[in-house]
């Protein structure tokens, strides 16, 4: 009977807590009262459920709050997100702006600061968002020229714009 038991608990885990509670009240009633059981048992999954939401809920609110310490931080320091691969800062200066990934564009004689390309690139993207609420791309053009340009787009709307 022992190695039965052994058996048993190797390949079943522990009893959820309504069937523990379906059978307290199966055996504590001589005369088993079906509508009660479930009642409680409802009560107690609805009880976990809330403990469930709660937690996501708190989960939540510590990521946006991490999320806009972040920025914050970002702001401060006056950092700029490449918007074409989402992951390096971006160079800004009198001469150009660029990033590890690739995107180069000259800027000489355009009096591009940070700030300046971070109102062009929030203007873009408001004047995308008008319209549309999918999120645009951003990528590198080149002019007939042949000198780069940083361009917005949106294959859904069609949306398309030069940022810089």
């Amino acid at each position: 009977m022992d190695a039965v038991q052994r058996h048993r608990s190797m390949y079943k885990g522990t009893t959820p807590p309504w069937k523990e509670t379906y059978r307290k009240v199966y055996t504590a009633q001589p005369e088993f009262d079906e509508l009660s059981a479930f009642e409680e048992i409802q009560q107690e999954l609805i009880a976990q459920e809330l403990l469930i939401l709660e937690e996501y809920n708190n989960s939540m609110r510590y990521e946006e709050q991490y999320i806009d310490s972040v920025l914050e931080g970002m702001e401060a320091s006056g950092q700029i997100i490449c918007p074409v691969c989402h992951a390096n800062n971006l160079t800004v200066n009198s001469h150009f702006t660029s990033c590890p990934c690739g995107l180069y564009v000259n800027t000489i004689g355009r009096n591009v600061t940070p700030e300046v390309l971070q109102n062009l690139l929030e203007q873009r993207v408001t004047e995308h968002m008008e319209d549309c609420l999918h999120n645009p791309t951003f990528s590198m053009a080149f002019n007939t020229d042949g000198s780069p340009n940083l361009m917005i787009s949106c294959k859904v709307c069609d949306y398309l714009s030069v940022v810089l």
